[in-house]
């Protein structure tokens, strides 16, 4: 279970899907009954939303992992998860003001950040990892 939540080793596509397929569907049902917790209990419903966090946590560690079998490190991590991020929120700063050339002008900051979401979406979710041991350890079982 401990392995679930850790950074360390390397995890292939089939297990890097597996952990992603797992937590999607238990957000998906940890929200929906925190909602109707709320609505039918009150305040005291959204104790449901409790594992919340850890399976975020889960889902990022499968994400770094994924990027360690590619032989990648934190760095990427950042390109492919706070870059997007950065380049939306200057997007969003622009389109704010108002002015239709800076609407335009946050055209190429949309754009970057799509690039990079479907590059790392394809970087970690379909390309095969090292075949032999990286520094990031040896290859995982196959399944794992």
């Amino acid at each position: 279970m401990l392995s679930l939540f850790g950074v360390r080793g390397r995890t292939g596509r089939l297990g890097y899907w597996r952990a992603q397929l797992l937590c999607t569907i238990s957000l998906a049902c940890t929200w929906a009954l925190g909602v109707f917790a709320l609505l039918g209990l009150g305040p005291v419903g959204a104790i449901l939303f409790l594992p919340i966090p850890a399976l975020l946590v889960i889902s990022l560690a499968a994400w770094f992992r994924r990027l360690h079998d590619r032989g990648k490190g934190v760095r990427w991590a950042f390109l492919f998860l706070l870059a997007p991020w950065v380049c939306i929120a200057a997007a969003k700063m622009l389109m704010d003001l108002g002015s239709t050339a800076l609407v335009v002008a946050s055209l190429p900051f949309s754009l970057v950040a799509l690039g990079l979401t479907v590059w790392g979406f394809i970087e970690i979710g379909f390309l095969r990892g090292e075949p032999g041991p990286n520094r990031f350890g040896d290859p995982p079982e196959v399944g794992r």
